[in-house]
C-alpha cells in the first residue's frame, strides 16, 4: 500500500471544515427562531423530530455510499454531490422568512435539506478515511488529522457568526453569515478535489474489482462480469435491507453505540444551551466567541495527548480517561455567577483539553471493530458506509435527545430569557444534567465495553 502523503492529508481535512457548519446551526436556531416568535417548546419539537427522522434515514445513505463508492471506485465524488445540498439548506436556515404564520414550516425543510447532505457528506467522509489504510498508525494519523481539521472549522464557523451577529445584529448578521457559507464551501470542495486522495476503497476489495475486469477482458471469460452484475443486481434488493440494520445485530457495537449515544447526549446538552448561559448567568454574551474559541483551541492543542495515551492504554481506556477529565472539569459551570468570566474560561480551557477524546478516539473504536467483526471474515466486502451510517445516526439521535430534553425542562420549571430570577434552573440543565449523563456513559463503558471485551479476549488467548 502506498504511502500517505502530506498533501493527500490536507486535502483529506479540508472536508472537514464545511461540515462544521453543523454547529453554528445547532447553536444559533433557538435564539434565532425564538426572536421570529417561536416559542422554545415549539423549536426543541421540531429539532427533534428533524434530527430522528434524519437519524433513521442514516444507516440507507451508508448502504448508498458503499454502493456509490464501489460503482466510482472513491467516496469522494458522493461527497462533492451531497455538500451543496449542505448549502441550500444553510442560506434558508440563517435567512428565515418574515411571516410567524410559515417560520415554523419553513424551518422544518431547511433543517430537512442541511440535515440530509451533512449526513451523506459525513458518512463519506468516515468512511473513506476508515478504508484509507489498514496500519494502525496510518490510522490514527488519518484520525487526528480530521479531528484537528473539524475544529478548525468548528472555531471558524463559531467565531465568524459571532463576529457579525456582534457588528450587525442576531438577524442580519447570520443573514450574512448564511450567504458567506457558499464561497467557504466552494473552495473547500475545489482543495478536495484538488488534493483528496482519489481512492478510497479498501485493497482487498479494489483486488476483486479488478480481477474481475481482468477475467472479463479474457478469452472465453467474456460474460464473467456481466455475469456477476446480474447476480449481484438480482438480489440487491434484499440484500441492502439484510445489510441495513446489520451492525445492531453484534453486542459489541450495541454496547459501544450506548456509550457513544449517552456521551452524545451529555456534550450536546451544553452545546444547545451556551448561548443562553452566557447571557443570562454570566451576563456576557458579547464574549461567546471568546469562550468558544478558548474551548476549541484546547481541544486542538489537546489532540496529541489523547493521541498518544491511546498508544499507550488503548483507545478505549483513553476515552474514559477524557470522560472524568470532562466531568471534573465542567461540573463547576453549576457554581459559576454573573461576572465569573475568568473561572467560566478555565473551565472552557479544561474541558476542551478533553474534548479531543470524544472526537478522535470513537471513530478508532468503530474502525477496530468493523475490522473485527466483518473484514476477518469477509474481507471483500465494502461495508465502511452502513456502519458509519448507523453511528452518524446515533449521534443525531444524541443531539436531538439533548434540546428535546433540555429546553422542555428549562420551560416546565419557569426559566425565561433574561430574568436573571430563573437563572439558577438554566444552570442545573446546563451543567449538572449533563454530567450525569456523563458518569452513566463511563461506567457503561468500563463495565459493559472494557472490562467485556477484555474478559473475551482473555478467554480467546485460553483457549487458543
Amino acid at each position: 500500500m502506498q504511502p500517505i502523503t502530506k498533501s493527500e492529508l490536507f486535502g483529506y481535512g479540508m472536508a472537514a471544515i464545511p461540515l462544521a457548519v453543523a454547529l453554528p446551526v445547532y447553536l444559533y436556531v433557538p435564539q434565532l427562531y425564538l426572536s421570529m416568535g417561536l416559542d422554545l417548546a415549539m423549536i426543541g419539537f421540531i429539532l427533534l423530530v428533524v434530527r430522528i427522522g434524519d437519524g433513521v434515514i442514516d444507516p440507507m445513505l451508508g448502504v448508498a455510499t458503499d454502493r456509490v463508492a464501489q460503482w466510482r471506485g472513491s467516496y469522494r465524488d458522493m461527497w462533492l454531490v451531497a455538500m451543496p445540498l449542505v448549502a441550500v439548506g444553510v442560506v434558508m436556515i440563517f435567512n428565515p422568512p418574515d411571516s410567524v404564520v410559515s417560520v415554523s414550516m419553513y424551518l422544518s425543510i431547511a433543517l430537512v435539506l442541511t440535515y440530509i447532505g451533512l449526513s451523506a457528506a459525513t458518512i463519506t467522509y468516515f468512511a473513506m478515511g476508515s478504508v484509507w489504510s489498514e496500519e494502525l498508525r496510518s490510522r490514527t494519523q488519518i484520525t487526528a488529522t480530521r479531528a484537528m481539521m473539524t475544529l478548525v472549522g468548528v472555531l471558524m464557523m463559531t467565531a465568524l457568526p459571532q463576529w457579525l451577529v456582534n457588528r450587525y445584529s442576531l438577524v442580519h448578521g447570520l443573514s450574512v453569515f448564511g450567504l458567506l457559507y457558499v464561497p467557504v464551501l466552494v473552495i473547500a470542495m475545489t482543495m478536495v478535489y484538488r488534493f483528496g486522495p482519489r481512492q478510497h476503497l479498501s485493497r482487498l476489495i479494489t483486488e476483486k474489482l479488478d480481477a474481475e475486469k481482468l477475467g472479463a477482458e479474457k478469452p472465453g471469460t467474456e460474460n464473467s462480469l456481466t455475469t456477476n452484475s446480474a447476480i449481484t443486481n438480482s438480489t440487491s434488493r434484499f440484500a441492502a435491507w439484510r445489510i441495513l440494520w446489520q451492525p445492531l445485530s453484534h453486542q459489541r457495537f450495541q454496547r459501544l453505540a450506548l456509550v457513544y449515544l449517552i456521551n452524545g447526549v451529555a456534550s450536546a446538552i451544553p452545546a444547545a444551551l451556551l448561548l443562553f448561559f452566557v447571557s443570562d448567568v454570566i451576563g456576557r454574551a458579547d464574549l461567546t466567541g471568546l469562550f468558544l474559541g478558548i474551548y476549541f483551541v484546547a481541544g486542538i492543542c489537546g489532540m496529541p495527548i489523547w493521541v498518544r495515551l491511546s498508544q499507550v492504554f488503548g483507545a478505549a481506556r483513553a476515552w474514559l480517561i477524557g470522560m472524568v477529565v470532562s466531568v471534573v472539569s465542567f461540573v463547576w459551570a453549576y457554581f459559576v455567577q454573573a461576572g465569573d468570566v475568568g473561572l467560566f474560561a478555565g473551565i472552557c480551557l479544561t474541558s476542551g483539553l478533553a474534548l479531543g477524546a470524544d472526537l478522535a478516539l470513537p471513530p478508532v473504536l468503530l474502525t477496530g471493530l468493523i475490522d473485527d467483526l466483518e473484514h476477518n471474515t469477509r474481507p471483500d466486502v465494502s461495508v465502511e458506509g452502513v456502519y458509519f451510517g448507523c453511528w452518524h445516526a446515533i449521534e443525531k439521535l444524541a443531539m436531538a435527545l439533548a434540546p428535546g430534553i433540555a429546553l422542555p425542562m428549562l420551560q416546565l420549571f419557569g426559566y425565561q430569557s433574561g430574568i436573571i430570577a430563573s437563572a439558577h434552573v438554566l444552570s442545573w440543565t446546563y451543567a449538572g444534567i449533563p454530567c450525569l449523563f456523563k458518569l452513566l456513559a463511563m461506567m457503561l463503558l468500563w463495565y459493559r465495553y472494557i472490562h467485556v471485551y477484555e474478559q473475551y479476549q482473555i478467554k480467546s488467548r485460553r483457549s487458543s
